[in-house]
C-alpha cells in the first residue's frame, strides 16, 4: 500500500515538474541541414528536447505529418526524414509531448529565383550580381554586389523577407504585411552604398529568402539568402489585430481670424513585433463654420508616412471646439525567445554604428550618469556575456530600486527624473524602465525604452512601459520589468503564468506608441511648445500655438475592435 502511495506521488511529482518547466523543456531546433532541398532528400534536424520521455517526436511540415516510415534517425537531438518528392517551400516543426518547437522555413531549390549569370551594363534598372556571404546571422553585414543601384539612400531600399507568421485567413488588412519594409531603413542599416556595392546589416525581422534591391529606376532581380540561426532563438506567434482610435480634442475662447494651434499626435510605432497600417487620415467632430461668407475647415492634417507623429492643425476661429482623430489598424505578434544557451557577441568591432545610438545617454535614459555608470560597472564585474550582464543588470535593479505603483508627474527631459529615482532607489514605472535601460546601455547591452498601452480583456487600455534590448544574431529582445515583477496594473490579468517570463518574452496585448525618443519639431521657434501632454508617450512636444486661449484634452488610446 505504502509503496502504491509513493509511485501516486512521484507520478504526480513529475507531471507538476513537467508542467512547470513546459517553456524550457519544449523541442526546440537550432539547425535544418540542408535548409535549401531537393524533392526526396534527406533533412537532417538538430536541436534538443526531442524525445521526452522516450516519447516519439513527430515532424509537421505546414502543419501535415510526415510518414512515420520517411524517418532514418529518431534521438533528444537530432532527427533525420526524408521529404516527399510533393513537397514544396513551407515551415517545418517538431512536435513532442510537451508541445511545438520554433517554426524553420525550408525551401524547395526549384522554387528560388534564379541569380542572373551576368549583369547587363546596358540596363537601367538596378541588378544583383550575387550577394556575400550567402548565408549569414540577424546583424551582420552583407555585401550586395552588381549594378545601377545609384549612390544615394534617399529613395532607394533593399527589402528582405518577413521572418514573422502570416496573419491567418479573414485578419489581414492592406498595409499591414507591407509596413515591414519600413523597417529596413537603409539610413540606419546600409553602411556603402554606391552604384556597384552595397554593405547593409540584416534586419531583426529577417527570415531566409528573396533580397531586392528598390531604386526610382525599378526593382531588381530577387537573389537568395539564407538567414542562420545564433546560440538563441526568438519567435513572433499569436498575432492580435486591434482596431484602435486616438483623440485630441481642443475647446477654445475668444479666438480670432488667423490663430493656429498644432497638434502633434503620436502614431502606433513600427517595429519587428508590431504593424500599424492607417486606415482613415483625419476626422473632426465640428462642422466648419462660416465666416465671411467662406467655409473654414477647422482642423487640417499634414501627413508625413515617415514621422511618427501625425500633425493637425487647428483652426480655432472655424470653431470652438475641434476634435483631431486618426484610427490605425496594428497587428501585434507574441515573442517567445529561447537565450538559455546565448553566447555571440558583437566581436572586436563593437556595436555597429546603427545601434549606437541605444547606447548613448539622452534626453529619457540617463546613461551617463557617474553613480549609475559605476554602479553598472560592478553589477557586471567581468562578465562578458551580454545576455548574462542583462540578467544581471535586471536581478539587481528588482532588487534595489523601490518600486512606487503611483502615477508619475511628467518632466521634461525625463533623463532627469529617471537619474532623480535612481539616485533615490525609488521609481515608478516610467522611470523604473529608463533606469533599467540606462544600466543596459552602461554595460554596452544596446537598449530601447517603449511606451504604450496594456490592452485589458475588456479591450481598456491602460498606459503603460517597457523596453527592448539588442542581442547579435538574434536582435531586439522584449522585456517589461514591472510585469516581470509581478506588479501588475488594475484591471489587467497577465497572459503569463511565472511573472518572470515577462522578461524576455512579451504577449499580444502590448501596443507601442513609442520607442526610445521620437522628436518633433516646431516650424516656428516664437510658438508656445506644450510638453508632457500625454502620459503615453516619449514625445517632446506635443503642441505648439500663439497667443491662443485654450484647452487641450488627450484620450488614452481607444480600442474599437480586436479580430
Amino acid at each position: 500500500m505504502r509503496k502504491t502511495s509513493l509511485r501516486i506521488i512521484a507520478a504526480l511529482l513529475l507531471i507538476a515538474a513537467i508542467g512547470a518547466g513546459y517553456w524550457y523543456s519544449r523541442p526546440v531546433i537550432e539547425e535544418i541541414e540542408p535548409n535549401v532541398f531537393e524533392p526526396g532528400q534527406e533533412l537532417s534536424v538538430h536541436g534538443r528536447n526531442f524525445s521526452i520521455l522516450n516519447s516519439k517526436p513527430e515532424i509537421s511540415f505546414d502543419g501535415v505529418p510526415l510518414p512515420r516510415y520517411d524517418y532514418t534517425v529518431i534521438s533528444d537531438t537530432l532527427i533525420k526524414v526524408k521529404v516527399p518528392a510533393t513537397a514544396d517551400s513551407g515551415i517545418l516543426r517538431v512536435r513532442s509531448n510537451l508541445g511545438w518547437s520554433n517554426p524553420r522555413i525550408v525551401i524547395a531549390r526549384e522554387a528560388l529565383p534564379q541569380q542572373a549569370a551576368q549583369v547587363s551594363a546596358q540596363s537601367i534598372g538596378p541588378e544583383i550580381s550575387g550577394i556575400k556571404p550567402e548565408e549569414a546571422r540577424i546583424g551582420d553585414l552583407i555585401e550586395i554586389s552588381g549594378l545601377n543601384f545609384g549612390t544615394s539612400t534617399a529613395f532607394s531600399t533593399v527589402s528582405f523577407p518577413d521572418s514573422s507568421p502570416e496573419l491567418p485567413a479573414g485578419m489581414s488588412a492592406p498595409g499591414l504585411r507591407e509596413a515591414v519594409s519600413g523597417l529596413a531603413a537603409n539610413q540606419h542599416l546600409a553602411e556603402l552604398w554606391d552604384d556597384k556595392t552595397i554593405l547593409m546589416r540584416i534586419p531583426d525581422f529577417a527570415g531566409s529568402g528573396s533580397v531586392t534591391v528598390h531604386t526610382p529606376q525599378g526593382n531588381s532581380n530577387p537573389v537568395f539568402l539564407r538567414i542562420r540561426q545564433g546560440s538563441g532563438s526568438r519567435t513572433l506567434q499569436n498575432p492580435v489585430i486591434y482596431a484602435v482610435r486616438q483623440k485630441v480634442k481642443i475647446q477654445s475662447r475668444n479666438a480670432k481670424s488667423g490663430d493656429q494651434i498644432m497638434i502633434f499626435l503620436p502614431k502606433p510605432a513600427l517595429s519587428a513585433f508590431q504593424r500599424p497600417s492607417a486606415v482613415q487620415e483625419s476626422d473632426t467632430s465640428a462642422m466648419p463654420a462660416e465666416t465671411g461668407g467662406g467655409v473654414q475647415s477647422p482642423v487640417r492634417k499634414i501627413s508625413d508616412s515617415a514621422a511618427s507623429y501625425s500633425i493637425f492643425e487647428i483652426n480655432p476661429a472655424a470653431s470652438t471646439e475641434v476634435t483631431a482623430e486618426q484610427k490605425f489598424l496594428v497587428a501585434v505578434y507574441a515573442v517567445e525567445t529561447d537565450l538559455t544557451g546565448y553566447r555571440d557577441g558583437f566581436g572586436t568591432g563593437g556595436a555597429p554604428a546603427y545601434l549606437q545610438e541605444y547606447l548613448k545617454p539622452d534626453g529619457l535614459v540617463p546613461a551617463g550618469v557617474t553613480n549609475l555608470v559605476d554602479t553598472a560597472k560592478k553589477i557586471i564585474g567581468q562578465e562578458k556575456n551580454l545576455q548574462k550582464k542583462a540578467m544581471l543588470l535586471w536581478n539587481w535593479a528588482q532588487k534595489n530600486i523601490n518600486y512606487m505603483p503611483e502615477k508619475e508627474k511628467p518632466m521634461w527631459p525625463l533623463a532627469n527624473s529617471a537619474a532623480s529615482a535612481f539616485a533615490a532607489k525609488k521609481a515608478g514605472t516610467r522611470s523604473f524602465v529608463l533606469i533599467v535601460s540606462a544600466l543596459f546601455r552602461a554595460a554596452g547591452i544596446p537598449a530601447v525604452p517603449v511606451s504604450g498601452f496594456l490592452v485589458r480583456q475588456d479591450n481598456v487600455t491602460i498606459p503603460h512601459f517597457w523596453l527592448e534590448y539588442y542581442l547579435p544574431a538574434v536582435g531586439w529582445i522584449p522585456a517589461d520589468p514591472v510585469l516581470a515583477m509581478g506588479k501588475t496594473p488594475t484591471g489587467f490579468i497577465p497572459e503569463f503564468q511565472a511573472s518572470s517570463h515577462y522578461f524576455g518574452a512579451l504577449d499580444n496585448r502590448h501596443i507601442a506608441i513609442s520607442r526610445g525618443l521620437p522628436e518633433a519639431v516646431s516650424a516656428d521657434p516664437a510658438e508656445k511648445n506644450v510638453q508632457n501632454k500625454a502620459l503615453w508617450s516619449f514625445q517632446n512636444i506635443f503642441e505648439t500655438s500663439r497667443s491662443v486661449n485654450y484647452e487641450s484634452f488627450w484620450f488614452d488610446l481607444e480600442i474599437t475592435g480586436r479580430y
